[in-house]
């Protein structure tokens, strides 16, 4: 999400507080349907063109994917507006601005979209389910393990050359302090963050089964390395990590 006023640029990754964050921070999602109310683009969707980087984002079939989806975006602009393809940012200005996101423990996000998927006809529907049918967490992640909200939260974070260029990316364990810090190093106001979504479901370490633990373990193992996490939670009380700031 971009925010002008705070020459801010958010990168919102599902089931991360993200609706809380942008809300707080003034979004005008209210102004669009449900489904296509948040801006979930990842940090190259926004990145403009440049000379420096063109041979880095058609370097992997991936990172090809998400150009053709920029240009798709800009392209249903008038078509079919919604909230990730209303505003865009000039090369001088994602320079500039302030890049932040927050990272969660993988094994608590997948459960948390786990939740969000069997709750929604919306999701259930996107994910070729009916409206009654019931599958448990396990079988969850085996069939839909390609699906967009299980994607790695490096798949939102990554620069197209794999790197973090971010100012901030802060804890969602420790999100309260987290967000409060990166306010100060933006030089934003302090505000309150509510919680508008705050999720009914047990707690995520009673709803694994050792299957689906390694499939977690397995599937995101680079993020856990490199933001710290295990099963349990995380390795050390950092409020944000530090590595590439």
């Amino acid at each position: 999400m971009i925010f002008p006023e705070y020459k801010l640029l958010y990168i919102h990754i599902p089931k991360n507080a993200g609706t809380s964050i942008e809300r707080t921070l003034g979004s005008h999602h209210n102004e669009f349907a449900y489904g296509d109310n948040h801006d979930h683009r990842t940090l190259r969707h926004y990145k403009p063109l440049s000379f420096m980087d063109r041979v880095g984002r058609f370097n992997s079939s991936a990172n090809l994917k998400v150009n053709l989806q920029q240009f798709e975006l800009k392209f249903q602009q008038k078509i079919k507006p919604h909230a990730e393809n209303q505003t865009w940012i000039t090369r001088s200005d994602y320079d500039d601005y302030f890049k932040l996101s927050f990272v969660r423990n993988p094994w608590a996000r997948a459960y948390s979209w786990y939740n969000n998927v069997m709750a929604s006809e919306t999701h259930r529907k996107a994910h070729g389910m009916s409206k009654t049918e019931q599958i448990d967490l396990t079988d969850f992640l085996l069939r839909f393990e390609d699906s967009w909200g299980l994607q790695s939260q490096l798949y939102w974070l990554e620069d197209y050359d794999g790197s973090l260029p971010y100012d901030y990316i802060g804890y969602f364990e420790t999100l309260a302090d987290s967000f409060q810090e990166a306010c100060k190093l933006a030089n934003i106001e302090e505000r309150e963050l509510p919680h508008v979504y705050a999720g009914k479901s047990p707690s995520y370490l009673t709803a694994y089964d050792e299957t689906a633990k390694d499939l977690i373990a397995e599937r995101y193992k680079k993020e856990i390395a490199l933001f710290g996490y295990c099963f349990e939670g995380r390795i050390n009380d950092d409020i944000h990590y530090t590595a590439a700031l």
